[in-house]
This record gives structure tokens, sequence and C-alpha cells, in this order.
């Protein structure tokens, strides 16, 4: 993300990653089984609790039209 914005600054292009951590979502199971449940409670205690699906909705949408000028 660093690299690709600051290439594409030349032309007037943002460029962001929305990197959400634990989601609570229909497929939070398949993936806690993927990975672990072990690793999927410790990710999730570094934020406090698991994100909603329009919880990061909202950052995506800030992101790409709300009044951040200065974020890149």
């Amino acid at each position: 993300t660093y690299r690709a914005a600051g290439e594409a600054l030349r032309w007037g292009v943002r460029v962001n990653s929305v990197s959400p951590g634990a989601t609570e979502t229909r497929l939070s199971d398949n993936f806690a089984t993927q990975i672990g449940r072990a690793q999927v409670e410790w990710l999730t205690r570094q934020m406090g609790r698991p994100a909603q699906p329009d919880e990061i909705a909202q950052v995506i949408e800030f992101v790409a039209v709300g009044q951040c000028g200065w974020l890149n």
C-alpha cells in the first residue's frame, strides 16, 4: 500500500488499504477451524471484539467518499 500510494501520488490518486482483522460473519467458524481457535481468540483480544461487516463498510465508505483529503 505504501509503495502504490507513493507511485500514484503524482497522478493525484489515493491508495488505501483496510485490514480489519477479526470480523464476525457466517464464515467465522470455518476461518477459526482453518487457522485455529486460539489464534482467532488472540486476534480478537487485540481489538477487544470482532468487527461487524457494517462497521468495516463505514470505514471503506469514509475512505472512498468522505472528507479526508489528507488521508493517503
